[in-house]
């Protein structure tokens, strides 16, 4: 998951086809009311408040239809964004996000399916930590 998380930051020497591989799952495809979503992630301003990283990843989000506007052209831009991603099956819960600008990413992975505002609270109080202290990129 790091070496994943790497080459999403760009700090992993890949080869280019997959550098622009990833690059095109980053691009903002369509737009909601509180993200863009992109191939796989869902993108953010950054810095995204609570509130919305919060309304972005609530329950009538992922499981009711909701309406959304193509992006012509798709948002290519890394600046400024915090992309993530939270994913669960029965038994466990998971929380990818990474802030390009920031240099920084994180991972949470649990053997339980903790809610999705946990695993967002969680990350936001992780990302604030490292930004505060100032420690990026450490194993």
């Amino acid at each position: 998951m790091l070496r994943f998380l790497r080459i999403n930051l760009g700090d992993a020497d890949v080869a280019p086809d997959l550098r622009a591989a990833v690059a095109q799952t980053h691009a903002g495809q369509t737009g909601t009311r509180h993200f863009q979503q992109a191939m796989i992630w869902e993108r953010y301003p950054w810095p995204v408040s609570r509130d919305q990283l919060l309304a972005g990843n609530a329950a009538e989000m992922v499981m009711e239809s909701q309406p959304a506007t193509p992006l012509d052209p798709p948002d290519a831009s890394d600046h400024a964004v915090l992309f993530g991603k939270t994913g669960s099956t029965n038994g466990f819960g998971g929380y990818v996000a990474f802030i390009p600008d920031e240099d920084l990413g994180l991972v949470i992975l649990a053997n339980r399916n903790f809610p999705n505002p946990a695993r967002v609270d969680a990350g936001l109080a992780l990302i604030g930590a490292v930004l505060e202290t100032g420690q990026r990129n450490q194993p």
